[in-house]
């Protein structure tokens, strides 16, 4: 990527056997652009993430062409090829890691749990394979929210760097021996071969990491891009003549360019048919992408020559590096809820990858440039004033990374153990339910009703958590009540049966919005309709109004239905769902939504596990507590008596302001 696309001055610069290679900052600022964009805006922005491909193309297609170039000038050497990767990637790299580290030192230290690990898998180039393993454990995986889940990518590089010398003197060997054509065969059957690992792999129910992160999965573009670069510098491409090559280039390339940009906005991570094909065709068209602007006769390239494309291009691996760990933390400390905030992120992503490209050119020179000493005063105190602040950051990076946390979850063993007994219970209560004749026979009694004239709505002071503005245009009950949901509901599960003791609970660890529609129906096909339904989904993956709109309609009109909204540091898209839910809730009279989330800001600490997602015990008895009184608050606005009255002073957990 930005990585083998050496800077400037050897991209833009450089120089092939026959001239300038126009149009290579131009195409990595369309793929920087894409990526960062799908990092900032990932509901908007859905196919940002196959920029990604286009730089690995553009990857394999230098690498052959430089390394052909040393080859025929006889400069090539392995050791010089190593050496000159490991300047272009890791002072960037070890600087972005430190200080990132300092930056959250300070700011959210927590943060840095468990980092050391994934500090060594980023520096040693294996951190793709890294976070698959991390997926492979549920408790791993909802704890793992990264500011450097984007080096996964730098893995990959690294990784074909290193073999590159490999793959490079067995595609030599081959054309002296065999020919040509068996030297491009071999790299055609690596081509395809990788590719075709992920249409035959993916499940459309299979959790996707292993498919998009892994190696053998993705190294495919790079081949790609050494089969166009090899080909070109030996002129075995078809070659229209000049003037219908023009007539049918500059089209296509204004083609190509719309298709991308529909790509980056439309083609979804999630969807089936990105790993069944789409992710391959993208890379085919980027293909032709790159053959249309490094085709001189064209004059495409210098089309992508403009200043700002230019500039992007060449600072493109210092805007990777430091984009997510700045998109991260605004979106962490929510600070990405305004307006400003996006604007801010891009602002700072633009001046540090400026700072990191210019003070990592001088920790190469080793000196200072001429310049410097004839800036004004302001420049050189500016320049002052940054180095000192990124030397400070250095060391409180080191120290927050020596210092950290083992592991980013202690608590991870002691929660795993309570949704496993948690599970069996719900289990063995839905055996008995569904054992039995008549749920009444089983049931605790349930008090009569009292009459609608001498129901009070509740007051906002005889709640301790629950909202008293609350109200549901369907009929409300707290007898027959349906529960729905993913691990934070199966965690809260025994005190939800202390709050609403008649109630039926289907709750599972991974619940995806998009499975449960087909829960739903099964749940009621097996006789579990229920006038009232609580559902608990959405910190597994970001929610959809597709899916949302798919559940609801599940149920009719008639059946009242309540949505706990979302909370977690590490659930990154609860700004953006919790809105959702509330848009929903002005189409859906029946949905009522329960606002967990503002009620649990001010006590991550004393009521959440250490994943900053999950209740604790405490944290449990809080929400059970606040949906059962947000059901009776709807009841009493309806006219009717709630069956259970615990007093706010009987229980074992009272917020600060409660009586």
């Amino acid at each position: 990527m930005i990585c083998e696309a050496e800077k400037l001055s050897e991209t833009s610069l450089a120089k092939r056997t026959r001239g300038h290679i126009y149009g290579l900052d131009g195409l990595r600022a369309l793929a920087i652009i894409g990526v960062t964009l799908f990092h900032m805006f990932p509901y908007t922005i859905k196919g940002g993430y196959l920029g990604v491909s286009l730089f690995f193309i553009i990857t394999g297609y230098l690498l052959a062409v430089t390394s052909e170039r040393g080859k025929n000038s006889g400069t090539y050497r392995v050791a010089s090829y190593y050496l000159k990767r490991i300047k272009r990637i890791y002072p960037a790299l070890l600087i972005v890691l430190v200080v990132s580290a300092g930056i959250y030192f300070v700011l959210e230290r927590h943060v840095l749990d468990g980092f050391r690990p994934e500090f060594l898998s980023i520096v040693f180039g294996y951190n793709n394979w890294w976070q698959i393993a991390q997926n492979a454990d549920y408790f791993t995986k909802i704890t793992n929210a990264s500011p450097f889940t984007h080096m996964w990518f730098l893995a990959i590089e690294i990784q074909y760097y290193v073999v590159w010398p490999l793959i490079f003197a067995i595609f030599l060997l081959l054309e002296r021996i065999k020919g040509t054509k068996a030297a491009f065969l071999f790299l055609l059957i690596v081509t395809v071969v990788s590719a075709v690992i992920t249409p035959i792999m993916y499940r459309p129910d299979n959790d996707v990491t292993r498919l998009y992160y892994g190696t053998d999965t993705r190294m495919y573009a790079l081949t790609f891009g050494a089969i166009i670069g090899f080909a070109q510098n030996r002129n075995l491409l078809i070659r229209l003549p000049k003037g219908v090559a023009k007539i049918v280039g500059i089209p296509l390339f204004a083609v190509m360019i719309v298709v991308t940009v529909i790509a980056y906005v439309l083609l979804d991570g999630q969807y089936g048919f990105t790993y069944r094909g789409g992710m391959l065709l993208m890379t085919l068209l980027f293909g032709i992408l790159l053959l249309l602007v490094t085709d001189r006769r064209l004059s495409l390239g210098k089309w992508l020559e403009a200043k700002p494309l230019v500039w992007i291009g060449a600072h493109s691996y210092e805007i990777y590096l430091w984009q997510y760990p700045i998109i991260f933390l605004f979106m962490y400390k929510r600070w990405d809820n305004t307006a400003a905030g996006p604007i801010l992120e891009a602002i700072l992503i633009v001046v540090l990858a400026w700072w990191l490209h210019w003070l990592t050119g001088v920790l190469l020179a080793r000196k200072i440039p001429e310049k410097v000493f004839v800036m004004d005063l302001w420049k050189r105190i500016v320049l002052l004033a940054a180095a000192a602040l990124t030397a400070l950051c250095l060391v409180l990076g080191v120290i927050g990374i020596t210092t950290a946390e083992k592991e980013k979850f202690a608590e991870k063993d002691e929660l795993a153990a309570v949704l496993e007994q948690n599970q069996q219970m719900l289990q063995e209560n839905q055996q008995q339910t569904d054992d039995s004749s008549a749920v009444s026979e089983t049931a605790q009694p349930t008090p009569p009703a009292t009459p609608a004239a001498t129901v009070q709505p509740l007051a906002q002071e005889d709640l301790l958590y629950g909202d008293a503005s609350l109200e549901n245009a369907a009929e409300v009950s707290d007898t027959e009540v349906l529960m729905i949901g993913d691990s934070i509901m199966l965690d809260s599960s025994p005190q939800i049966k202390e709050e609403l003791p008649d109630c039926y609970i289907d709750a599972v660890q991974s619940r995806q919005l998009y499975d449960t529609p087909e829960v739903a129906r099964e749940l009621i096909n097996d006789g579990h309709l229920y006038k009232t339904v609580v559902i608990s989904l959405g910190t597994n993956a970001p929610l959809t109004e597709e899916d949302v709109r798919e559940l609801l309609d599940v149920f009719d009109s008639e059946t009242s239905i309540f949505w706990v909204n979302l909370f977690g540091r590490t659930v990154l898209w609860e700004e953006e769902a919790n809105q959702l839910l509330l848009d929903m809730a002005e189409e859906y009279p029946n949905l009522t939504i329960i606002n967990w989330c503002d009620l649990i800001k001010p006590h991550v600490e004393e009521w959440l596990w250490g994943d900053r997602e999950h209740p604790n015990p405490d944290g449990a008895k809080v929400l059970a507590t606040l949906i059962r009184e947000d059901i009776e608050v709807c009841m009493s606005k309806q006219g009717h008596a709630p069956a259970y009255f615990p007093q706010a002073e009987d229980s074992s957990v009272t917020d600060e302001d409660g009586e």
